[in-house]
């Protein structure tokens, strides 16, 4: 539908540059949940009842969000498979390149 694309456009930018900022050290935990929260409060805002996800966009979308809520900072900077999996969705994200597998994540 025309407002999940409008979501999808306004907030994967917004996420590849929290994650960004959270790889280089430039944002602290406090500021990143407050982030991650106000992303998901836009989606339930739509009310989405299919949880199907539409596609690969979609699904890399969901997959970094789950990595950034799941794991803490030091983790997804300092782990070497977690932060490669975090590289890997915002590198399809922003470029388009191949997509990570495998992708777990579903829609909240």
């Amino acid at each position: 539908s025309s407002s999940l694309t409008a979501f999808f456009d306004q907030h994967i930018p917004a996420l590849i540059d929290i994650s960004r900022r959270l790889l280089d050290q430039a944002i602290d935990a406090l500021s990143l949940e407050q982030q991650l929260l106000a992303i998901l409060e836009h989606w339930q805002c739509l009310a989405v009842s299919d949880a199907k996800i539409d596609s690969p966009r979609e699904q890399a979308f969901w997959q970094t969000f789950d990595l950034l809520s799941r794991f803490q900072p030091h983790r997804l900077r300092g782990h070497w498979a977690i932060r490669q999996q975090l590289e890997n969705c915002l590198d399809f994200l922003q470029e388009g390149g191949p997509l990570p597998q495998p992708l777990s994540a579903l829609r909240p």
